[in-house]
C-alpha cells in the first residue's frame, strides 16, 4: 500500500508538482510507520521502505528549498543507515546551500570513505571549495 503511494509521489515530483509529492510521500510514511516487522528480517525490509520514503520527502524538501525539512529527513535515513549514500549526498547539498560547509564536507568526505570511485560526490566536492571561496571573497 506504501508503494502506491510512494508512485504516486514520485509521478507528481516527475511533474514538478511537489506539493502533491510531498503529501503522497507522507501518507506513505504514515503507512510505513504503522508497521511493525515480527522478524529481523521484516524489520530491515520496514526499514528499507522507510529510508526511501525519508529520501523521498528529503528530495522535495531540497527541491522546494526547505532546507531544514532536508537535513532533517536525511538524518533519519542516516540513522537507520549510517552508510547511505543518497541521504548523505542530499544532506551535503542541504548544508552547501545554507552555508554550512564543515558540515558539507563531512558528509561528501564520508561518500568517498564508502565510495572513492562516487563521480556526483566528486562533483559536490567541487561545487563546495567553489562556495567556500565565493564567500571568502564576499568576506573581506
Amino acid at each position: 500500500e506504501h508503494l502506491e503511494e510512494r508512485r504516486k509521489g514520485n509521478d507528481f515530483y516527475r511533474q514538478k508538482k511537489f506539493g502533491e509529492a510531498l503529501k503522497q510521500y507522507e501518507r506513505a510514511l504514515g503507512i510505513v510507520e504503522l508497521v511493525v516487522g515480527m522478524s529481523g528480517y521484516d524489520q530491515k525490509e520496514i526499514d528499507k521502505n522507510r529510508i526511501a520514503t525519508y529520501l523521498n520527502i528529503a528530495a522535495v524538501n531540497l527541491a522546494v528549498k526547505n532546507l531544514g525539512q532536508c537535513i532533517a529527513y536525511c538524518g533519519k535515513a542516516i540513522d537507520l543507515d549510517g552508510g547511505n549514500i543518497k541521504a548523505l549526498l542530499r544532506r551535503s547539498k542541504a548544508y552547501t546551500m545554507r552555508h554550512e560547509y564543515a558540515s558539507a564536507k563531512e558528509d561528501l568526505e564520508r561518500v568517498k570513505d564508502l565510495e572513492p570511485w562516487n563521480a556526483e560526490a566528486e562533483e559536490e566536492l567541487r561545487k563546495l571549495r567553489k562556495a567556500v571561496e565565493k564567500s571568502k571573497v564576499e568576506q573581506k
